[in-house]
């Protein structure tokens, strides 16, 4: 097992009851890490040619739907802050994880592929 699959098990685990361990929870935590891994290679894959200075798009001139993921990432930014400042870790990974495959992967990214593989780069909303 690698040492990240155990680190993200203990960071999820609930300290005040019982805890456990084995292959199924540790597969669990692998596949958690994947779906992140994943997730973010995506994002970067699409990020791979862009600069800020040039490529940025200001927030009025954005599709609505970007604009609603800024807002949602506003909120989970609080969220996950407050549960770090708690030292509840398995808030962070349980919200992490909503984040990855609610709002992103089934959500934001099925709507937004078209417009990724399909539209020219630095085409704002007309």
């Amino acid at each position: 097992r690698r040492s990240s699959d155990l680190r993200w098990w203990v960071a999820e685990s609930n300290v005040f009851t019982e805890v456990f361990i084995g292959p199924v929870v540790l597969n669990s935590a692998r596949e958690d890490i994947n779906k992140l891994r994943n997730t973010v290679r995506f994002l970067l894959g699409n990020l791979s040619n862009f600069n800020p200075e040039t490529d940025s798009v200001p927030t009025k001139e954005m599709y609505i739907i970007d604009q609603y993921m800024l807002h949602l990432l506003q909120e989970y930014t609080s969220k996950v802050t407050q549960a770090y400042k708690e030292y509840d870790f398995g808030k962070v990974i349980r919200l992490l994880l909503t984040l990855i495959t609610r709002d992103l992967s089934s959500f934001y990214f099925s709507i937004i592929k078209d417009r990724l593989y399909c539209e020219q780069q630095n085409r704002s909303e007309e």
